[in-house]
């Protein structure tokens, strides 16, 4: 999804240098490139028009840095965490990555893994801010830095709800955070675990395994989710 995102952006960067280039970059480092020649030498005029068109064009083209961007960048890093259990776990790990949620339009799963545990949602946050620490209040509300995370703790449980309801088998939730630290051991807030993203591999190691959950069953559940989780994009 976000690699849709930097595409539809991409295209609005292509079609708004079609006419600012001729319109107005190429004039200005032309007249600022011939009044410097003129002053010293053509070699100087020439590199100061070129050096105003490379700046104006990674303006046109700059990233916008959008939160789908970063959120993806995260993903990413989670990704790589998790691809161990899968190389060497010998068939008993599994992991469906940036799926569509269930009943909703828009809205996409980061991660759903299968072990030995049975299914676990992961959902994957990019919190980067400096000296910002994750924490639990009085009352275990979830708080990132100076800001409330209740919604992001809600937001966790509807997808890992929606999903559950769609395989037919208990989901419960964690939260994976990349940068800001989360206490070792990790913290639980509303049902939600919530560790540091390199905790993550232990953390699924650690859980009770439910019987049944052989290899041929985690096999058969990953296909039955792939055939019912439509991916994001």
């Amino acid at each position: 999804m976000a690699d849709s995102i930097r595409a539809a952006e991409r295209r609005k960067q292509h079609r708004t240098a079609l006419w600012a280039v001729p319109l107005f970059v190429a004039p200005a480092a032309g007249g600022v490139g011939y009044l410097t020649a003129s002053v010293t030498s053509a070699n100087a005029g020439l590199s100061v028009g070129l050096v105003l068109t490379v700046l104006a064009l990674r303006r046109l083209y700059r990233n916008g840095g959008s939160t789908w961007a970063r959120g993806a960048a995260g993903e990413r890093r989670t990704a790589r965490i998790l691809r161990p259990l899968i190389w060497l776990g010998f068939g008993r790990w599994a992991v469906i990555h940036d799926f569509l949620i269930p009943g909703a339009r828009a809205a996409n799963g980061d991660h759903l893994i299968f072990g030995p545990f049975g299914l676990y949602y992961c959902d994957t946050k990019e919190w980067g801010a400096k000296n910002a620490r994750v924490t639990l209040d009085r009352q275990g509300r979830l708080w990132y830095g100076r800001y409330p995370q209740q919604k992001t703790i809600e937001t966790v449980l509807w997808e890992a709800s929606r999903t559950s309801q769609a395989l037919g088998h208990p989901v419960p939730a964690v939260i994976a955070v990349h940068h800001a630290p989360v206490p070792p051991g990790g913290l639980i807030s509303g049902g939600v675990v919530i560790i540091q993203a390199s905790e993550l591999r232990r953390f699924l190691r650690d859980l009770p395994r439910e019987p049944g959950w052989s290899r041929a069953r985690i096999a058969s559940a990953y296909r039955h989710a792939r055939h019912v989780l439509r991916p994001a994009a």
